[in-house]
C-alpha cells in the first residue's frame, strides 16, 4: 500500500516554481544576454547612438560602458569580471571589467573578438586568425 501511496503522488507537486522577470524595458534593441552561477545578468544595449553593456546584479541594472564605440559579445564569470568586445580606435579590443575598473587587455592593431571568461578570470579570445590567453598578469 504505501508503494501505491507514493507512486500515485503527482509528480507537479515536487516541481519549484519559476519566476520570469522583464529586465528590460525600452524602445532600444537589448540582445547577447548572459547570466552567471549568482544570478547576474550582462548584455549589449542601443543607447540610441551605440551599443553598450549593462549589467544586472539581482536588484540593480548598471550601465558599464558609456562611450561612443560599440561594445559587444558581453561574458561574465561567477566573480562579475564582465569582458567584451568593444570598437577601440580603429579595431576591435578586448575589454575586461573587475567590478571597479575597465582594462583594455589586447590592446593591438588587429581585430579581437568572441572573449569568454572563467572562473578564475582567465580570458581567451580570437585576434588576426589566434587564440590569446590573458591569466590576469599578462596575454600569451
Amino acid at each position: 500500500m504505501l508503494l501505491i501511496a507514493v507512486f500515485s503522488i503527482p509528480y507537479q507537486s515536487f516541481a519549484q516554481p519559476y519566476i520570469t522577470t522583464q529586465l528590460t524595458n525600452n524602445s532600444y534593441d537589448d540582445g547577447s544576454p548572459q547570466i552567471n552561477a549568482n544570478g547576474y545578468v550582462v548584455w549589449n544595449g542601443w543607447d540610441g547612438t551605440d551599443y553598450e553593456i549593462f549589467i544586472h546584479d539581482g536588484t540593480t541594472i548598471t550601465q558599464l560602458t558609456n562611450n561612443s564605440s560599440d561594445e559587444w559579445s558581453p561574458q561574465i564569470n561567477a566573480n562579475g569580471y564582465v569582458v567584451w568586445s568593444e570598437w577601440y580606435d580603429t579595431d576591435w579590443e578586448i575589454f575586461l571589467y573587475n567590478g571597479v575598473t575597465k582594462t583594455n587587455i589586447s590592446n593591438n592593431s588587429y581585430h579581437d573578438v568572441s572573449p569568454q571568461i572563467n572562473a578564475n578570470g582567465y580570458v581567451v579570445w580570437s585576434g588576426n586568425s589566434e587564440i590569446f590567453l590573458y591569466n590576469g598578469i599578462t596575454t600569451t
